[in-house]
């Protein structure tokens, strides 16, 4: 039984191909597909076999058309669509026709794709539904493992202890900021959220904590990513000023009613940030001395670099 890494390169190989001849002028045949590849002709024409008998290639004579011509990254794009129908859908799993809804694909062409994603290891049956499989979970060992976020445990353990809130960890993508670590209050009514949670950089206390340590000029970069306008944008260059000034950022209501934060920015030894502790509480239960406190407490736990 192939092994999981084998069937991600296959996966891989199969989208690879599928690139090569829709992003060509026109059609190709076996011998140009390997050599652009750079991969041996057997092997691709074992990739072609599958695509084909899965409605994603048209054959004429010895060269090939893909069949959703016109876009080169189409087929990457299906799996990309098809993994966030089947995340959303979580254990329950998500029937392969509203999959093929979601992606704008028929039905033969879908299946082709979870047939697919499931020998690569990204999907699994469920009946006659489909769900994530769980050997995704091989692809993201090395951010479980990531030697930053077991380092900060202690760290997150420490300031929960002190201030009986929920604490979480978050890591900068881009433009989004991702809750990779959260350890709950120990009081009944608290404030947390899930694992894997993502949001755009320039919300929150914890958005505001990831963009602190970087220059003005690369703030203002990646704010205008997110195409905010120009007065949405300058308030919160005002805020991130206003955070770096204080040494932590704060936050009440902004993502979620009646929800506070406090967060603080973790670097490494270069200085350079690696991650975001942001301290959940709900707003009524502290007053502005506290989250002062919190605040003055948390960038004295995070000055020290990892």
């Amino acid at each position: 039984m192939a092994g999981p890494d084998y069937q991600l390169k296959t996966l891989t190989r199969g989208l690879q191909v599928l690139g090569t001849i829709e992003r060509a002028d026109q059609p190709l045949t076996l011998t140009e597909i390997a050599e652009a590849m750079d991969e041996p002709a057997p092997v691709v024409f074992r990739v072609l076999r599958t695509l084909e008998a899965g409605g994603h290639l048209r054959r004429n004579g010895k060269r090939y058309t893909a069949v959703s011509s016109g876009d080169g990254l189409t087929s990457a794009r299906w799996v990309i669509s098809a993994l966030g129908q089947l995340s959303a859908a979580g254990t329950e799993g998500i029937a392969a026709a509203t999959i093929s809804a979601a992606i704008d694909a028929d039905a033969e062409a879908t299946q082709s794709l979870l047939a697919l994603m499931r020998d690569g290891g990204l999907a699994d049956e469920k009946g006659e539904r489909w769900v994530l499989s769980p050997r995704l979970l091989k692809l993201a060992r090395p951010l479980i493992a990531d030697r930053t976020i077991t380092g900060l445990r202690g760290l997150m353990e420490r300031v929960r202890t002190h201030t009986g809130e929920s604490v979480g960890l978050f890591v900068r993508s881009g433009t989004q900021q991702v809750l990779v670590e959260m350890l709950g209050s120990p009081q009944p009514i608290r404030y947390e959220l899930e694992v894997g949670s993502t949001f755009p950089v320039h919300r929150g206390a914890g958005g505001r904590a990831a963009l602190m340590p970087l220059e003005p000029e690369e703030t203002h970069r990646l704010l205008t990513e997110l195409d905010l306008g120009e007065d949405a944008l300058e308030a919160v260059m005002a805020a991130v000023a206003l955070s770096r000034e204080a040494g932590y950022a704060s936050s009440l209501s902004e993502r979620v009613e009646g929800a506070g934060a406090v967060a603080c920015p973790v670097l490494d030894h270069k200085g350079e940030p690696v991650a975001v502790i942001n301290i959940m509480y709900p707003a009524f239960r502290l007053q502005d001395t506290q989250v002062r406190a919190f605040g003055e407490y948390l960038r004295g736990e995070t000055t020290s670099p990892l």
